[in-house]
Order: structure tokens, then C-alpha cells, then sequence
């Protein structure tokens, strides 16, 4: 949790917006409750479940992509403090809902890759073709699938910037 650091993590807490400070709240709640859903139900009806909370009109927003980033460095702030619940569909879908509630339009995008004769997948969000919550470089690692993944079915978008 925040407070295992001590100080510093406490006293980087509050520097934070209240903003920020609220997500990052929300997300070690939203970690877990999505981390059994998936494991309950697989990933088509939590993120349909997910959809069902949000608002249904979502709309190009005017925020900067900058104050969507912050969102994104909230979440995974939380999830890098939840190792358990932390990985990445799990902070992905977070980071998803969060948005969604916001009335923000992002899709989750999800890569395959061989590694030393394993198999990975990955992953991460996008807004306005925008790489969020990982690094830019994401599609030089892993091969995406041509389609998003919104609200539990697959829906082809162009893709954006990678």
C-alpha cells in the first residue's frame, strides 16, 4: 500500500492534485474487484460488466492529452503498489473504466509476442491512437491485433499513432 514506504510515499501522495489523489484511490479498490472478475468470468463480460457502469455517451473529449496521462500515471501508481493485482490487462482495464467514467473514448489493445521460445501477451491503452499507460515502443515488442477490444467484443478502429 501507499503508506509501506513511509514518508516519502506519503508525502508524494499529497503532493499529487486531488484529482489524481482520487484516482489512484479509486484504482486500489478497482484492482482487485476487476482482478477476481477476470478470473471469475474472463475478460468479454468483465469489461462488458464495466461497460454496463459507465456512462453510455461517450464523446471525444477537450481535455489535454496531457491531463489523460496524469489519469494513466495515477492508475499505474496504484498498480505498481498492488503487485498481486497489478499486471497488465489488470491496470489496463483499470485505466479503461476510469476513463469511461470520465466520459473519455479509449480502447484497449492487446499484443502477442514469441520470447526465448514463449509465448507473451500484453496489454495497454490507447487514446486518440496514443500509447498511455506503457511505452511508446509497445508495438516494436508485440504484434497488436488489428481490433480493439470494447465493452467484451472485438471492434476494428484504425489504427493511430505507434
Amino acid at each position: 500500500m501507499v503508506l509501506v514506504g513511509g514518508r516519502r510515499k506519503l508525502k508524494i501522495l499529497w503532493q499529487l492534485s486531488w484529482n489524481e489523489r482520487w484516482i489512484t484511490a479509486q484504482s486500489f479498490i478497482l484492482l482487485p474487484a476487476i482482478a477476481l472478475s477476470l478470473s471469475l468470468f474472463g475478460l468479454p463480460i468483465t469489461q462488458r460488466y464495466l461497460a454496463q457502469l459507465s456512462p453510455v455517451d461517450i464523446a471525444k473529449t477537450d481535455l489535454a492529452f496531457a491531463d489523460v496521462k496524469r489519469m494513466a500515471f495515477a492508475v499505474n501508481r496504484a498498480a505498481n503498489h498492488s503487485p498481486l493485482w497489478g499486471n497488465c490487462l489488470k491496470r489496463s482495464l483499470t485505466l479503461w473504466f476510469v476513463l469511461r467514467r470520465r466520459q473519455i473514448l479509449s480502447d484497449l489493445r492487446i499484443g502477442v509476442r514469441r520470447h526465448e521460445g514463449e509465448f507473451q501477451a500484453h496489454a495497454w491503452i490507447e487514446y486518440e491512437g496514443a500509447v498511455l499507460n506503457d511505452r511508446p515502443t509497445v508495438y516494436q515488442l508485440y504484434s497488436a491485433f488489428k481490433e480493439t477490444f470494447d465493452d467484451g467484443i472485438y471492434v476494428q478502429r484504425p489504427q493511430g499513432r505507434a
